[in-house]
């Protein structure tokens, strides 16, 4: 984790895995769980950077899940888009 150990120890529960400062401003998470997204969604909503060093499959599934949120708001950041005032999910045109 690319924080302080403080820091990511406030944001999650002592259940979900060893914290281990490496310095001033970063830390290593060990965890685990039965299902990757697990792992991958938990990180994410630490509101941290982070590094995913192991396992493989976990690096997949973090980058599988970054392209596909990357897609979800390409539309949104286009200039023909404009901006809406209300959040939209899956529009389905039908009346």
């Amino acid at each position: 984790m690319h924080a302080p150990v403080h820091l990511v120890a406030e944001r999650m529960p002592p259940t979900v895995g060893v914290l281990e400062a490496v310095d001033a401003e970063s830390c290593l998470l060990t965890t685990g769980a039965d299902v990757l997204d697990a792992i991958a969604m938990h990180l994410a909503l630490l509101d941290a950077e982070f590094t995913v060093l192991d396992p493989p499959e976990l690096i997949n599934r973090v980058t599988e899940l970054a392209d596909r949120l990357r897609r979800a708001t390409a539309a949104a950041r286009s200039p023909e888009f404009g901006s809406a005032s209300e959040p939209r999910v899956g529009e389905s045109g039908a009346d």
